[in-house]
């Protein structure tokens, strides 16, 4: 029998397949690219914290369904921009029974095009 030596193709294959899986969109359909980028940086920065499978909470509120829910929040705003002002000033809206915990560095740390591929990839968690 003859080992095989997994490349670092067949691993990052294999990692999109799962993580194409576990995208946690409503729609079914795939991600965009801008959603895609969204996606890795929410892995990286907010997976920690926020899930997106409904009723799991890590430390802030899942993410779950998020598009709905912030299209009515506030009247008169968009879901887009309630989850842009979530990011810049996570201190703008408090979700009940949830500590003012998050960092409020995002708006500094993430260049525009970043804040707007994490806006794309939460408007798909329906």
């Amino acid at each position: 029998m003859v080992a095989r030596r997994t490349t670092p193709i067949a691993v990052l294959i294999a990692l999109i397949a799962v993580l194409s899986a576990c995208s946690g969109q409503g729609s079914g359909g795939a991600l965009s690219a801008e959603a895609q980028v969204g996606q890795g940086l929410f892995t990286q920065q907010c997976a920690s914290c926020h899930a997106t499978q409904p009723d799991l909470t890590i430390v802030g509120p899942s993410l779950a369904g998020i598009a709905q829910t912030a299209a009515s929040r506030v009247p008169g705003q968009s879901a887009a921009d309630y989850i842009e002002t979530s990011i810049r000033q996570p201190d703008a809206y408090i979700n009940e029974g949830f500590p003012d915990v998050m960092p409020k560095t995002f708006a500094q740390i993430f260049e525009d095009h970043e804040i707007d591929a994490l806006v794309a990839y939460l408007l798909t968690l329906e």
